[in-house]
């Protein structure tokens, strides 16, 4: 764990985790969730790291097993964890302290889950024709942007602090999954289940895209959504991350 600086103040998991590959924490219940490498998911105090709460999950295909978490999110919203099981080509639901199992849903087309985040602000990408015109202007190579001025950038931050606020108060938001070559962005619905509604992406090396080797090594390992509504994700073969 880091403070604001990037200076280590605490090292947590030792003697539980084995070669640990996502991590997320649950500001309400002060817990910090991990997957590892034996496919198990660890449920651990923020206040000490050491302190156990629950593990759960086993390598297998079963509805309750998972064969590789490569990502991982607390979903504060719904109060549970979402996790990407990899060679299974799912996202395995659990209730956020791990004590239940929800549901399963599959990948569509047989993609491969690798990293996953949620819309903690509803931002609603699926519905933002912002998002489609920056992706746009990625793909055409339209990398210039208009300098705002400092009055100009102090009223948008006013206003984004109004509308945060008001995102806030709602739960319905989305999931943001990284695959090998795509993002895909789920629309969770009042039942709690989540729906593809937008789907992006493609092998190569140009600007929206992400690259994969002739083995089959690459994808999206990271996505992350700030409050601005813009998506980070890391392209791992072309050794960059992307903004849409």
């Amino acid at each position: 764990m880091l403070d604001d600086s990037g200076k280590c103040v605490a090292v947590i998991g030792q003697g539980i985790l084995v070669n640990p590959r996502a991590v997320d924490c649950s500001v309400t219940s002060r817990h910090i969730v991990a997957a590892d490498w034996g496919n198990q998911v660890h449920v651990m105090s923020a206040d000490d790291g050491q302190q156990l709460i629950r593990s759960f999950c086993s390598h297998g295909d079963g509805p309750q097993q998972t064969q590789y978490v490569y990502g991982l999110c607390v979903d504060h919203g719904h109060n549970r964890i979402v996790l990407c099981d990899y060679n299974n080509k799912r996202l395995s639901l659990w209730s956020g302290d791990g004590s239940q199992f929800l549901s399963t849903v599959n990948m569509p087309d047989g993609e491969q889950p690798l990293s996953v985040c949620v819309d903690r602000y509803n931002n609603r990408l699926s519905n933002s024709l912002l998002f489609i015109f920056l992706f746009f202007l990625f793909i055409n190579k339209h990398t210039k942007q208009t300098h705002k001025t400092n009055t100009q950038n102090k009223h948008t931050k006013q206003t984004h602090k109004t509308n945060t606020q008001n995102k806030t108060n709602t739960n319905r938001n989305e999931l943001i999954v990284g695959t090998k070559s795509k993002v895909l962005v789920y629309d969770i619905r009042q039942d709690g289940q989540p729906v593809v509604t937008l789907s992006f992406g493609s092998n190569g090396d140009q600007p929206g895209q992400f690259g994969i080797d002739q083995y089959g090594l690459g994808g999206v390992f990271g996505v992350c959504l700030d409050e601005d509504g813009v998506l980070l994700t890391t392209d791992w073969l072309n050794n960059r991350v992307q903004l849409f």
